[in-house]
């Protein structure tokens, strides 16, 4: 009995050798956050100043010093652990975009700043996956679907990747819309999804 089990493991384990590995992960699709590793990805991946615009000139053409500094300080308040009481009536709504919901609030004020510290923490120290080199030598079909006015993340940092399997073979702009496409415009959002869904179902 034993002598056949041990046969009987030795083709299982055979059998699984040769066969395709497994894919347990169909798709990704990349909405609102930059694969970045490390403190110079992290730094080219994020939005670190204030928006210009058509002419490469600040929005508000006379803003102060003190005024330019404390935009940078609140571009930062997504690393932060501890936030100012007056933050969490703006950044959360400025993050997700219209429609403004009470719950939005409320989570933000539930959420363990912690968790911000840290993940910043980890892509800074390059502390994980390389989410860049995944891209580009996965091949795992990669969806990237971004607001086209993103005011957080680099959309030239993505479009710049060499992805191995780049979905439709784009990098999709949503114009008008910011960092959260899918809650601002799901009506715009839903035909990406549903499309891509679509087509890793059929793999």
């Amino acid at each position: 009995m034993v002598a056949a089990d041990e046969a009987r493991m030795a083709r299982e384990k055979a059998a699984d050798a040769t066969a395709s590995p497994k894919r347990w992960v169909k798709g990704i699709m990349i909405v609102g956050t930059p694969p970045a590793l490390g403190e110079e990805q992290v730094a080219a991946g994020f939005i670190h100043e204030v928006p210009k615009d058509e002419e490469g000139a600040s929005q508000e053409k006379e803003k102060k010093a003190d005024e330019e500094d404390e935009d940078e300080d609140h571009m930062l308040l997504a690393e932060l652990e501890t936030w100012p009481a007056e933050a969490f009536d703006t950044f959360p709504f400025e993050a997700i975009g219209r429609p403004h919901e009470a719950w939005i609030r409320d989570a933000a004020k539930r959420t363990d700043g912690r968790a911000r510290r840290i993940m910043f923490a980890a892509f800074k120290e390059a502390r994980g996956v390389d989410q860049r080199k995944l891209c580009e030598e996965s091949d795992v079909p990669i969806a990237v679907v971004n607001g086209g006015a993103e005011p957080f993340v680099n959309l030239d940092y993505l479009d710049g990747i060499a992805y191995k399997n780049l979905w439709e073979g784009k990098a999709y702009r949503m114009e008008g819309l910011g960092h959260a496409p899918f809650w601002e415009r799901p009506d715009l959002f839903a035909p990406f999804w549903e499309r891509f869904v679509g087509f890793c179902e059929g793999i």
